[in-house]
């Protein structure tokens, strides 16, 4: 995916924030957006390693979604599949299952994927936490939270990943990629 098309999908990650008036907690606003988009949001059990479907016909928007899988991944594939929605991704067969023999189906998982990320974890709210984070460690605010084999770094670490995952909503790995990519974490376990 682009850089150009990155930029674009967390444009509209944040067009969906800002329609919505949601400026923190972002994965606690999921059931009112597929409220106001007409979108049943239904918990169920999937097999097969799949997380969650998004499925469109005769006017009914569904969004299915594994209530097996941990509440962070939860809210992860919620937002994801709200992303199929929002980027207009093309719908095969009134269902969105990735095709992972085509590469537009392996284009538009990245991209969902992209956008949830945006949508759960937006920059604003990571940069204000990072700060909150960095303030209570007493750490140096202009440089990246460092994780190593040092167990004060591991034990920085766990208290750092608690207090962003309980306030997002979010999984521990969703949460490492978000800080990573924005270049508020140097991990190096």
């Amino acid at each position: 995916m682009t850089s150009a098309r990155r930029n674009e999908i967390e444009t509209k990650a944040n067009s969906v924030l800002t329609q919505y008036n949601i400026s923190q907690n972002p994965y606690a606003e999921i059931s009112n957006i597929c409220n106001s988009e007409n979108i049943t949001l239904l918990s169920v059990k999937l097999s097969n390693g799949i997380d969650g479907i998004f499925c469109s016909n005769d006017n009914e928007k569904i969004i299915y979604y594994n209530e097996i899988k941990p509440f962070g991944r939860q809210n992860f594939t919620k937002a994801h599949e709200l992303g199929h929605y929002f980027l207009e991704h093309e719908l095969k067969e009134s269902n969105f299952i990735c095709d992972v023999n085509k590469e537009d189906g392996l284009e538009s998982e990245a991209e969902a994927n992209y956008y949830a990320t945006c949508f759960l974890m937006p920059k604003k709210i990571m940069f204000q936490y990072f700060y909150e984070v960095v303030e209570l460690q007493m750490r140096t605010p202009n440089r990246p939270l460092y994780v190593d084999s040092q167990p004060c770094n591991i034990a920085d670490w766990k208290m750092s990943c608690n207090y962003f995952c309980s306030r997002l909503g979010v999984s521990s790995e969703a949460l490492r990629y978000r800080l990573e990519h924005l270049g508020l974490l140097d991990y190096r376990l």
